[in-house]
């Protein structure tokens, strides 16, 4: 529809390009003839005027050479003498630099020879300090020396003491060390008794206990071949009864497989009368939303008007802006029968969409509304108080026109006065046999003759406006009639398929309900015949057991003699050791004496020691200070001389330069009192080269002004020429472009249109530039055109059409499907309402059963829909409050997880069921609740349990175990109870 749409706006666009382009390429001929005869005169003109600029410009250009030449000689002339100039200027620069160098040179050598005389008494105070300074290092390096050698004599005898004290303190040491090396050895000793003594007394604690123990084995094996005994009793009688009983079942086996063929049979019959009813109710439904579908479409295409021609179309959408409410189009008031179609649409044709309107003022705006907006031609009617559509039955056979067209009434003397020349108008089955020469006659193929000699004949264009028009109405109404009876058929299909299905269901669940019986008691017989096994396997088993309790026992009477040997001999060598560690507790007590005193001599020695050692360190550190202040008062010594030394040649060297100055200071001063002489001189020079200079400089300035003005001439000469040059290229260019304009716009030459367009007087050449570059930005103001618009916008609308019927398809399998998933999910919500409520039951009896008393219960978390609530397990254990399964024990959540498995299996049984150490965390009792359910459950679902209980083993039909005979190699071992 946007395509259409977007086409019609196209289509316009491309009609309104058309009508500019016209305009345009008129405009362009005249505006291109005139500016091209405009331009020709122009640019001989300009060539005239180019003549007489030349000759002008040649005339100033000899003046302007002569003159260029009188300058060039007075210039050369200034320059010279300002080189000359310039030449003494230098010379008497270099001349004055020289003298400010002498006096610079005379003021620094007066100054150097007051710094010499400075320096020189500078320098003999500073040789007077140091012989003084040399006087009194020489007396302090006789007592240093003196000092020294004291402190030497002091410093030996104290290190001759230290080394005695040490000596002495190294042997105290020693023999401390040797007391604890004994005493460490004896102790290890007494370690080794005591670990001894306690390792002896606890091997007899653990023979005692391992005594106790095998007498308690003993007790209970004396009981437990009292129970094999017993329990191969109780197998015999079981194997007796189990006999009887499998007899018993395999006969009821047998008349339930004959009523099961039965039912069968029934099924099949039931199955078949099914599948006839649903394929009928298939059809029925497919044809039904077929008709549906087409007739929403069609509906859909009347609202939108999308059968009616375009300016129709436009018309009514625009209703609200033009501000009237037609009440519809002719064709809407019409009741024509199927075989007068063809002869109508002809008779009529576009008037049938003729709009129609109460009032003369209505029909005003609509004919303003169409001229204003340039929507093409309308028909409209002015027919207040009709009737609508089927007000009155046609006639098929009639032969007047107003009787085919099912209209009465106000509406039937509307249309005389309006189409006075097709009311009159007869209707025949063939023209041929037609022999009137007045009036119109129409055929029911549509031909028309007027007058006897007009033949109108043939068939509408595919795709043209207003085609079948009337068979579009006449569709809607029977299509609508046709989907209520394809609705009721639907229905009557669809209660014969339900009610055949409440056969079918009926018959099969006849069927499950002996299938299940049929299951119960096969596994029934099953588990009879395995308990018969088992319980032939239990004797067995029972008279295994009781040969493998007679030899434990007498190895339990052997193991508990060895252990009394072993329990005597520990005894007495506790004792011993016991002795043996007293022995080394006295030793030991000994040696610590020992060791004390030793200890206390050390220390003492030691005091001693350290004593001796800060005396000896003493007196290092004394002398040590002494011959640091020594050597320092010898390196003093050096430097002053060195330094003494230095002062006296650095004198002796500002004695000879303060001479050497002088002398040159006196040659400068006379070299000062000549130079007044050249300064006069210079000066006399100077001014004469200044005033040569002046007197040049004045003479090129006026040969150069002289020059300026003859080359104002000249420039003005050659701009009147360049200005002329430029205007003849301009209009040269400018004529260039047009002839390429002109070519290129136009396909023509601006000669051949110059010479074929007359161009009026009044013609404005400014004017019609404007208007033909207003035309130009319009035309590109359209940007891009489709010239193939109108073509493409029939197939666009052909199309619409095919599209909408088939979206129209598509929504309704959207609503289908929809409808489809929300029955789905009912039923879902159904099933899953009775199969909670169920297991919920289920699920209350085994917990009750499994813990022997008790509640618990399944309840939804709140949630808007049940199949996305979640369930919370709540449990009450016998004697315990009612809590989340969370906050149980493990034996009691894993009781739970079992009665809600149970539940489950209870109310939808499976084939098989696996276990997996459900019973780890339970107890003996528990276990035996759990085994004793799975044994009832086991007629429906054939249970495999992974079990480590003994209980469990025991009451399992057959087991299946994994060993590993080899290191890597796994086999598995079963053992079937016959």
């Amino acid at each position: 529809e946007k395509q259409a749409n977007s086409l019609r706006r196209q289509a316009a666009k491309t009609r309104r390009f058309v009508a500019l382009q016209d305009e345009f390429r008129v405009l362009l001929r005249q505006l291109f003839a005139a500016e091209g005869k405009h331009l020709a005169a122009a640019i001989e003109d300009l060539s005239a005027q180019l003549s007489g600029a030349v000759k002008n410009v040649e005339e100033c250009s000899l003046a302007v050479t002569a003159q260029e030449e009188s300058v060039r000689q007075a210039t050369q002339l200034a320059r010279d003498a300002e080189e000359s100039l310039a030449e003494i200027r230098r010379k008497h620069s270099e001349a004055a630099l020289e003298r400010d160098r002498v006096e610079r040179e005379r003021r620094y050598q007066s100054e150097q020879i007051e710094e010499f005389r400075n320096r020189i008494s500078n320098l003999k105070r500073e040789l007077d300090a140091a012989a003084e300074r040399m006087e009194l290092a020489s007396s302090e390096k006789e007592r240093l020396e003196r000092e020294e050698a004291a402190e030497g004599e002091q410093a030996d005898a104290s290190r001759m003491l230290l080394a005695e004290a040490e000596k002495s303190y190294s042997e105290l040491v020693e023999e401390v060390r040797g007391i604890e090396a004994e005493l460490e050895a004896e102790r290890a000793e007494l370690m080794r008794h005591t670990a001894a003594i306690e390792r002896l007394g606890e091997v007899e604690r653990q023979l005692n206990h391992n005594l106790e123990r095998l007498a308690e084995r003993a007790k209970g094996l004396e009981i437990e071949e009292d129970r094999a005994k017993k329990a191969h009793d109780e197998h015999v009688l079981e194997v007796e009864r189990l006999v009887a009983e499998i007899t018993s079942e395999r006969e009821k086996l047998a008349q339930f497989e004959k009523e099961k063929e039965a039912l069968a049979a029934d099924v099949a019959a039931a199955r078949e009368t099914l599948a006839l009813s649903e394929q009928e109710f298939a059809a029925a439904e497919g044809e039904m939303l077929r008709a549906k579908n087409r007739l929403e479409t069609l509906e859909e295409l009347e609202d939108r008007r999308a059968v009616y021609s375009p300016e129709i179309q436009r018309l009514f959408s625009q209703r609200a802006e033009i501000g009237v409410e037609p009440l519809g189009v002719l064709a809407d008031f019409l009741n024509v029968a199927e075989s007068a179609e063809t002869a109508v649409e002809s008779l009529f044709g576009p008037y049938l969409q003729s709009v129609i309107v109460i009032s003369a003022e209505e029909a005003a705006k609509i004919a303003e509304w169409s001229r204003s907006r340039e929507a093409g031609r309308v028909a409209i009617l002015i027919a207040p108080g009709i009737e609508p559509l089927g007000t009155k039955t046609p006639k098929a056979d009639s032969s007047d026109i107003l009787s085919a067209l099912g209209v009465e009434g106000r509406l039937a003397d509307i249309l005389r006065e309006a189409f006075p020349r097709e009311s009159s108008a007869t209707i025949v089955d063939d023209l041929s046999s037609v022999t009137a020469k007045e009036g119109i006659v129409v055929g029911r193929n549509g031909d028309i003759l007027i007058g006897g000699s007009l033949y109108i004949s043939g068939v509408r264009a595919e795709g043209e406006e207003g085609d079948s028009l009337l068979a579009f109405k006449r569709e809607l109404v029977t299509l609508a009639e046709r989907v209520d009876e394809l609705a009721r058929t639907a229905d009557r299909a669809k209660q014969k398929a339900q009610n055949d299905r409440s056969v079918l269901a009926e018959v099969e669940e006849k069927t499950v309900d002996l299938q299940s019986l049929v299951i119960k008691v096969e596994r029934h017989l099953i588990a009879l015949e395995l308990e018969e096994k088992t319980a032939r396997h239990e004797i067995e088993r029972a008279d295994r057991h009781r040969k493998v309790v007679e030899a434990e026992i007498e190895q339990t009477a052997k193991e508990s003699a060895e252990t009394q040997g072993r329990i005597d001999e520990a005894l007495s060598n506790r004792r011993s050791a016991e002795s043996l560690l007293g022995e080394v507790r006295t030793k030991i007590e000994g040696v610590n004496l020992r060791l004390s005193t030793a200890r206390q001599n050390a220390e003492i020695e030691n005091a001693t020691l350290n004593d001796r050692r800060t005396l000896a360190a003493t007196s290092s550190e004394r002398r040590r200070a002494v011959q640091s202040a020594l050597k320092r008062i010898e390196n003093e010594q050096k430097e002053l001389e060195l330094r003494s030394s230095t002062l006296t040649r650095e004198l002796e060297e500002a004695e000879k330069r303060l001479i050497e100055v002088g002398e040159s200071l006196e040659t400068t001063e006379s070299r000062i009192a000549g130079m007044g002489t050249e300064i006069e001189a210079e000066g006399s020079e100077l001014n004469a080269a200044i005033a040569a200079v002046t007197s040049a400089r004045e003479n090129a300035d006026a040969a150069s002004g002289l020059l300026a003005e003859r080359n104002r001439a000249a420039g003005e000469a050659m701009n009147e020429r360049a200005a002329i040059e430029v205007r003849s290229a301009e209009a040269s260019t400018r004529l260039e472009n047009i002839r390429e304009n002109c070519a290129q716009d136009l396909h023509c030459s601006l000669d051949e249109l110059v010479a074929s367009e007359s161009i009026a007087e009044d013609f404005e050449l400014d004017y019609a530039r404007g208007r033909a570059e207003e035309l130009r930005e319009r035309l590109d103001g359209f940007g891009a055109i489709n010239m193939l618009a109108v073509e493409e916008l029939a197939e666009a609308e052909e199309r619409l059409l095919f599209l909408s019927s088939q979206r129209q398809d598509i929504i309704e399998s959207i609503a289908s499907a929809e409808e489809a998933l929300r029955e789905i999910k009912t039923r879902s919500r159904e099933r899953f309402v009775k199969a909670f409520e169920a297991i919920n039951s289920n699920f209350k009896e085994f917990f009750s059963e499994l813990f022997g008393g008790g509640s618990g219960e399944m309840t939804l978390l709140e949630s808007d829909d049940v199949l996305e609530a979640g369930i919370e397990v709540v449990a009450q254990p016998p004697g315990k409050r009612l809590q989340n399964i969370l906050l149980l024990s493990g034996g009691e959540k894993a009781m739970t997880a079992i009665a809600l498995v149970m539940a489950i299996f209870k109310y939808r049984p499976s084939p098989f069921c696996l276990l997996d150490e459900v019973d780890a965390p339970l107890d003996e009792a528990n276990v035996g609740r759990f085994v004793n359910k799975i044994a009832e459950m086991a007629e429906k679902t054939q249970f495999i349990v992974i079990t480590h209980n003994k209980r469990t083993m025991e009451a399992a039909r057959a087991l299946y175990g994994v060993t590993m005979q080899e290191a890597g190699v796994s086999k598995v071992v079963s053992v079937r109870f016959e």
